[in-house]
C-alpha cells in the first residue's frame, strides 16, 4: 500500500518589521526622524516518506526522479532597517532596507524544486516613498502614499497577489518563504475613509517569468461591517518560460464580513476572480473562486 507521512517542525524568533509593527530597537530618535532596525529568522525540517505514492521526487532541474525518502532543512535571517522623516509642510518621507539571507540542505524538498544544497544573500525590500501626512486636511492624515523600489504588496488576503518572489531553485528556503517584494514597483495608495485604493505597476521575480503588470484595487471599509473590493490587472510582459501571463488580464470582486447579525463569533470571506485577454495566440478563459468561513471561539481560552 502507497504511504505518504509528512512530519515538520519549525522554530520562529521574530521581530515583526512590517507597517502594522514596527520594529522594536530604535537606533535614533529626534522629533521629525526615526530610525529603527528588526530581524526575523527562521528555520525548518521536513521528513516525507513515499513521496508521490512512492514514485518519487520529480526534479524540476533535470526532470529525473529522486528517491522518495525525503529529509530537508531551511533557515534563514531576515535583518531590516527603516526609517522616516517629517517634514512640518510637505509630509513624511520614508525608507525601508531589508536583506535575506536562506539556505537548504539535506535531500531537497519534496517537491524537487530545490536539492538541499542552495544559499543565496540577497536584498529584499529597498524602497523609497513619501506620505501627504496634513498637506491634504480634507482627505485625512496621510491621505496619499507613493512608493517606489522593491516592496512587499498585497491585495485583499493575498488570493491574487501577494507573493512577488517564489523563493524557488537557488534562493533556498522553498518552503519557509521569507521573501515576498516584487523587484520593481510603484505603488500610489490612497485612503479617503471608507473608500482606499492602489494604483499599481509590479515586476515579479524570475520564478514568477519576470512577470509586468499594473493595475487598479478599490475597497469600502467600514467598522463593524467589513471591506467590499474589487481590482483589474493588466499583465504586458512577460518571459513565459513557465506560465502564459503575457497579454493576460484580470478582474476581481471581494467581500469579508467581519460582523455578522446575531452571529458574533463568524466571520465570512469570498473572492471571484477571470482572466481573460490573449497570449501566444490563443484566448485566456479561466476563473476562480473560494468561500472562507471562520468560528473564533471567543469566550474559550
Amino acid at each position: 500500500m502507497n504511504r505518504s507521512v509528512s512530519v515538520f517542525l519549525a522554530g520562529l524568533a521574530t521581530v515583526l518589521i512590517s507597517d502594522s509593527a514596527l520594529a522594536d530597537m530604535t537606533i535614533a530618535k529626534s522629533k521629525k526622524a526615526e530610525l529603527s532596525a528588526g530581524l526575523e529568522i527562521g528555520a525548518f525540517y521536513g521528513h516525507t516518506e513515499n513521496a508521490n505514492f512512492g514514485v518519487g521526487v520529480l526534479d524540476f532541474h533535470s526532470s529525473q526522479l529522486r528517491p522518495p525518502r525525503v529529509d530537508q532543512y531551511e533557515a534563514y535571517f531576515k535583518p531590516a532597517l527603516k526609517g522616516h522623516v517629517n517634514t512640518e509642510n510637505h509630509g513624511t518621507v520614508y525608507s525601508r532596507l531589508s536583506a535575506v539571507g536562506a539556505l537548504s540542505r539535506g535531500d531537497g524538498d519534496a517537491a524537487g524544486v530545490t536539492r538541499g544544497s542552495e544559499e543565496d544573500i540577497d536584498l529584499e525590500e529597498l524602497v523609497f516613498g513619501w506620505r501627504s501626512g496634513n498637506l491634504t486636511p480634507t482627505l485625512g492624515k496621510d491621505a496619499i502614499d507613493f512608493s517606489i523600489g522593491a516592496q512587499e504588496f498585497k491585495i485583499g488576503d493575498g488570493f491574487l497577489v501577494w507573493d512577488g518572489n517564489n523563493d524557488a531553485f537557488q534562493d533556498g528556503a522553498y518552503w519557509l518563504i521569507p521573501r515576498n517584494a516584487f523587484e520593481e514597483s510603484a505603488v500610489l495608495r490612497f485612503n479617503t475613509k471608507p473608500i482606499r485604493g492602489d494604483v499599481f505597476y509590479l515586476r515579479a521575480d524570475r520564478d514568477h517569468d519576470r512577470a509586468q503588470f499594473a493595475g487598479l484595487n478599490v475597497e469600502y471599509i467600514k467598522n463593524k461591517f467589513g471591506t467590499i473590493g474589487g481590482a483589474y490587472m493588466n499583465f504586458f510582459d512577460a518571459e513565459n518560460s513557465v506560465m502564459t501571463r503575457d497579454g493576460m488580464q484580470l478582474a476581481d470582486v471581494r467581500f469579508k464580513f467581519d460582523t455578522i447579525p446575531y452571529l458574533p463569533n463568524v466571520t465570512f470571506a469570498g473572492e471571484y476572480a477571470k482572466q481573460f485577454g490573449e497570449t501566444r495566440g490563443r484566448d485566456i478563459n479561466a476563473f476562480g473562486w473560494h468561500l472562507t468561513g471562520r468560528y473564533d471561539f471567543k469566550n474559550i481560552p
